[in-house]
């Protein structure tokens, strides 16, 4: 087995011109004036320019309304039309994929990423002010622009965290993570919020529906017009919609499930019902003991990420890449946005303060989610249109659990989750929440939309048309009733 190369398909923005063993085969591009991109080969860069206009994209870029439009086509559709940033915006939130844009529009140089920052962007100052900008804040401390604080990482390991490191903290000196929803100045070094503003009106529950799966079927087809797709299939909610929105397109997909140590009984015959009820080209792939060639490449892969991934699926990576091979796998990521991840159980009555957010998001007590968390309610639009929560998932899980993941795989596999688009995750937190909690109806309606008898087998063990599917759980029930007596005067129980 060949061993992982370091920083594979990663990138570094910089004014600085620099020497160093880790890039000298890397590709070199001129953004303006001194400021150049440096790049791997394995990289994916687009470019398009006009008289007013510039463009440099870094990844995949899709149009799910123009699914055969090529990464190229898209990058000079966005120079054309764009008049100005605002316009720009407008632009990309119908557009998905994995990608980093950097665009000149006459002075200005701004950098964006896609809808959930799958495509990371981390940027400090160079010792002459000036930004540098890489895809992972390790990258920058290997090349001499930071240094790596071991305190704060071996501490942060000793507490209570989730499968990565919190929002607005880092175990890097001087580095900061630009966050989904903002946009970085690359002259004046300032991350700018420009999502939401206000939230998009429902006009119909059933019309919200269709476009949400007309999108999805876009990307999906988009996706497997350019690459060779492979999908997995489980028992879960994830899978069964990818699949569902992939039905006209299963021909050109390869499907596989993988099953380890922890995997419970319905991932297993779900997956087995599913691929015999559509004759899918489906395989299992049971995880094998992990050698010590693939050891050393898992320790190259969290080292790529500056050891700051911790998810108990970094072990299978070498499972998945025995069933993706070279293909593009289509993930679920995403999905939970339209199945309220962080209330599971109903919306909070309480206010919230940074130490509520990091026990919900999994990092009780721990001093450094508290501080970022706090950091990131101080910024939070005064009037957010959207729950609390749901942006928590979107800026934090997403931004920063799952981008780190991702980053962490493609140096060994290729992945672009088709619900990263802003259209997708937005028109979701606009429907009612009570179609997004348990038993999700919004999810189940988009899958009946493609097959009726898709939503008849079972998700995750599930016991069938039970009062949970129609109803509330009783968990459910016994924690509203805490919070509501929680709410209530105490002078009632005297």
């Amino acid at each position: 087995m060949k061993s992982v190369a370091k920083f594979a398909k990663q990138y570094v923005v910089s004014h600085t011109t620099f020497t160093h063993p880790l890039i000298e085969q890397w590709d070199t591009l001129v953004i303006d004036e001194n400021l150049k991109l440096l790049f791997d080969a394995k990289l994916t860069v687009s470019t398009a320019k006009n008289a007013a206009n510039r463009i440099i994209c870094l990844g995949d870029i899709l149009n799910p309304y123009q699914p055969e439009h090529s990464n190229q086509e898209v990058v000079e559709y966005l120079v054309n039309n764009t008049s100005d940033y605002d316009t720009f915006e407008k632009l990309i939130y119908t557009l998905s994929g994995r990608w980093v844009v950097i665009i000149k529009i006459s002075d200005e140089i701004r950098l964006y990423h896609d809808a959930a920052g799958l495509k990371p962007a981390f940027y400090s100052k160079d010792k002459t002010d000036n930004i540098v900008i890489a895809s992972q804040p390790a990258l920058l401390a290997e090349l001499g622009f930071c240094q790596k604080n071991m305190t704060q990482y071996n501490e942060f390991g000793q507490l209570n965290h989730s499968n990565s490191w919190p929002i607005h903290v880092l175990p890097y000196n001087n580095v900061t993570q630009l966050i989904p929803n903002h946009y970085l100045d690359l002259e004046n070094i300032k991350a700018t919020r420009f999502w939401p503003q206000k939230k998009v009106d429902v006009v119909s529950v059933a019309s919200t529906t269709e476009k949400l799966a007309e999108n999805l079927k876009g990307t999906i087809k988009a996706l497997t017009i350019r690459k060779s797709c492979t999908m997995s299939i489980t028992g879960g909610y994830d899978s069964r919609t990818l699949l569902s929105c992939a039905l006209n397109s299963v021909d050109n997909i390869n499907f596989f499930t993988v099953v380890s140590d922890y995997s419970p009984s319905y991932d297993v015959d779900v997956p087995r019902l599913i691929s015999s009820k559509y004759q899918l080209r489906h395989q299992f792939i049971y995880k094998a003991t992990v050698n010590k060639s693939e050891q050393a490449n898992i320790a190259t892969l969290s080292s790529n990420v500056g050891g700051m991934y911790y998810d108990r699926s970094m072990k299978n990576i070498y499972a998945f890449a025995s069933a993706i091979g070279e293909n593009t796998h289509l993930p679920g990521s995403i999905s939970e946005i339209a199945r309220c991840y962080y209330y599971p159980y109903g919306p909070h009555l309480l206010n919230f303060t940074a130490k509520k957010l990091a026990k919900l998001s999994g990092f009780k007590n721990n001093p450094y989610a508290i501080k970022g968390l706090s950091i990131w309610l101080n910024n939070l639009p005064k009037n957010l249109p959207y729950y609390i929560l749901d942006l928590l998932y979107w800026e934090q899980r997403l931004g920063v659990w799952a981008s780190c993941g991702l980053t962490f795989r493609e140096g060994v596999i290729d992945q672009i989750p088709p619900m990263n688009n802003r259209e997708y995750m937005e028109l979701s937190l606009s429907m009612p929440m009570q179609r997004r909690l348990p038993p999700h109806k919004l999810t189940r309606d988009i899958i009946s939309l493609q097959d009726p008898s898709l939503v008849d087998i079972h998700f995750n063990g599930e016991s069938g048309s039970t009062f949970f599917d129609k109803h509330l759980s009783i968990k459910q029930l016994k924690n509203f009733i805490t919070r509501v007596i929680k709410k209530l005067p105490l002078k009632i129980f005297v």
